[in-house]
């Protein structure tokens, strides 16, 4: 898996086996860190695969600053959001905050630009994609000096789904209609103490929460009155709490042959629910690690690194970790790597219970943990020819992972679960190549990773599945009118799923698909304004062939529904700076 992070700190509250990303406010984000590979040592659990570390933005360019963002796409997406940032001498405020609307879509629905005509009554109240409205605030504190940084951050989010039904027959009078509710609070104090000779501790203590709940309601559309249904089942509250503390003391200096890193995490959880028997679960994991490179050789690094954790509820092994770095002549290096891997389920993987046409998704409080052994290898070179700058970097991997944790349809329904497979081994190549110039950026990037497992019936070393992808992208900058023109293109390949057909485990296909995306950006359109055209789902991409109609968005018609067609939008940035 990818842990994903914001400012370091973990993000808790994952749906359908990974964090909704679409609920992370990006407009406040200054920059994304990606690490790949396995960094079960440092960062624990969830991050077998690397970690994705969302930074949001913690500079002000005058004293004061002040910024608004409005998006409109013909799908339906209605999205407004602001920042206001100050700053005084060592003190730093920002806050940012929005609304994002979706209208919801089905493939009836027109796609024109600010078409706000309405339907038949009630023909139109079902959609395929559901409605969806979300707000987001967020605050920041910091003071700053030379050496010693603290700051606050506070942040609070909630969403609501709405899965409208079809008018009851005979007289469509009524229907059942289902409201689904997500909120998020996230708390954290963060500490950056340097010291002399390139020393520093970063530490950080975070409460986060996640709340989920589901409400049926039966609706009677003459008076437009909605009662709560009592069947079981259909009302439903999931809670977790998360309390995390991380602190870091580092040492890094280029000069220096030997740097280090030490430290501790603590990750408390507690989930609350009516579908646990006790009402309450708990779940503590307490972990150290250290790792050190040292330079061999002016051209050979190695870094060695160890994690050792204890976990309420599984036997944690001890987790070791080797990197090794090779620097040829010029540009050209060599990196190899292996890691232990060990995930345990998360709370929510227990006990989440989250269900509406989209999601249809029960816990499973039989999980096991994860164990893995991961091997990666890449050579990077970066070299300049005249004015144009390359990059190249070829890697491969192999994973061999028991009891892995994935998410898996149920029978034939569209009801999803969390399973252990067994033994997955993964393997893969991928290849990525860049060039740049002052107007032209091409980025041209490949891989293909085969999945074997032992699925009933299979043999004890089975074939592999193979699933290749490509992601392209071309941009070109008009310098003086300051116009970046772009276009963007990714094909997935074949991808196997699972889901369970009689208590047995069986793999699942998704066909290929292929995506483009275009956008013209024109940067400072009256002295405070920019602004972006685009195109999105150039090849008008709805549903492709799936066996067993996989997918949350599933049509029921053995077709997996990936997009909404072809659409437009537009986005605006205003953004005000004031010395005073």
């Amino acid at each position: 898996g990818v842990k994903i992070l914001i400012d370091g700190i973990p993000v808790i509250g994952k749906q359908n086996g990974s964090i909704d990303l679409s609920q992370i406010e990006l407009s406040n984000i200054e920059r994304i860190e990606i690490i790949e590979g396995p960094m079960a040592v440092s960062y624990g659990t969830d991050a077998i695969a690397g970690t994705i570390n969302l930074i949001t933005i913690k500079t002000v360019a005058k004293n004061l600053s002040v910024g608004l963002t409005g998006y409109y796409e013909t799908a339906g997406n209605y999205n407004l959001n602001g920042r206001i940032g100050l700053h005084h001498k060592k003190h730093l405020v920002i806050f940012t905050g929005g609304r994002n609307f979706f209208t919801g879509w089905s493939p009836s629905n027109k796609i024109n630009f600010f078409d706000f005509s309405t339907g038949i009554a009630d023909s139109t109240r079902f959609s395929l994609w559901k409605p969806k409205e979300q707000y987001n605030a967020a605050l920041q504190y910091s003071f700053h000096t030379g050496t010693f940084d603290i700051s606050y951050s506070g942040s609070y989010f909630k969403e609501q789904v709405i899965n409208k039904g079809y008018p009851s027959a005979p007289y469509g009078e009524s229907a059942f209609d289902g409201y689904y509710r997500s909120a998020r609070t996230g708390n954290a104090i963060t500490v950056n103490k340097k010291f002399a000779a390139n020393k520093g501790i970063n530490f950080f203590l975070a409460y986060n929460t996640y709340t989920n709940t589901d409400n049926t309601y039966f609706t009677d559309l003459t008076t437009l009155q909605k009662t709560l249904t009592n069947s079981d089942g259909n009302q439903d509250t999931n809670r977790f709490h998360q309390l995390s503390s991380r602190a870091v003391y580092s040492r890094s200096s280029p000069q220096a042959r030997l740097n280090y890193e030490a430290g501790y995490d603590i990750n408390i959880q507690n989930a609350e629910s009516s579908m646990i028997s006790s009402g309450t679960h708990k779940m503590k994991e307490y972990a150290v690690f250290a790792s050190a490179e040292y330079m061999v050789t002016d051209k050979l690094k190695i870094r060695p690194g160890l994690r050792g954790s204890y976990n309420s509820g599984y036997n944690a092994p001890v987790i070791p970790s080797l990197n090794l770095m090779y620097s040829f002549s010029g540009q050209f290096k060599l990196r190899a790597s292996f890691s232990k891997g060990f995930r345990t389920p998360t709370l929510q993987e227990f006990y989440f219970h989250f269900v509406d046409v989209n999601h249809n998704i029960v816990g499973n409080p039989d999980l096991k943990a994860e164990t893995s052994y991961n091997y990666n290898l890449s050579a990077g070179w970066s070299f300049k020819i005249n004015s144009v700058r390359f990059k190249t970097n070829l890697s491969g991997f192999y994973n061999n992972i028991s009891n892995i944790i994935t998410l898996a349809q149920m029978s034939t329904s569209n009801a999803y679960t969390y399973i252990n497979i067994g033994k997955v081994r993964t393997k893969g190549l991928q290849l990525n190549l860049s060039a740049a110039t002052r107007n032209v950026n091409l980025s041209l990037g490949g891989s293909c990773t085969g999945v074997s497992n032992n699925l009933p019936g299979n043999a004890d070393i089975p074939a592999y599945n193979y699933s290749p992808e490509f992601k392209g992208s071309l941009s070109y900058n008009f310098i003086k009118p300051q116009i970046t023109a772009g276009i963007f293109y990714k094909y997935n390949g074949k991808t196997v799923s699972y889901r369970i057909v009689d208590n047995v485990k069986e793999e699942n296909f998704i066909d290929a698909y292929s995506l483009i995306d275009a956008s013209v950006t024109k940067k400072n359109l009256t002295k405070y304004i920019n602004i972006t055209v685009g195109i999105k789902n150039l090849m008008n991409i709805r549903n492709v062939n799936a066996s067993g109609a996989t997918g949350f968005h599933s049509s029921g018609d053995q077709n997996a529904a990936i997009g909404m067609g072809r659409t437009m939008f537009v986005k605006l940035d205003l953004k005000l700076d004031t010395k005073d």
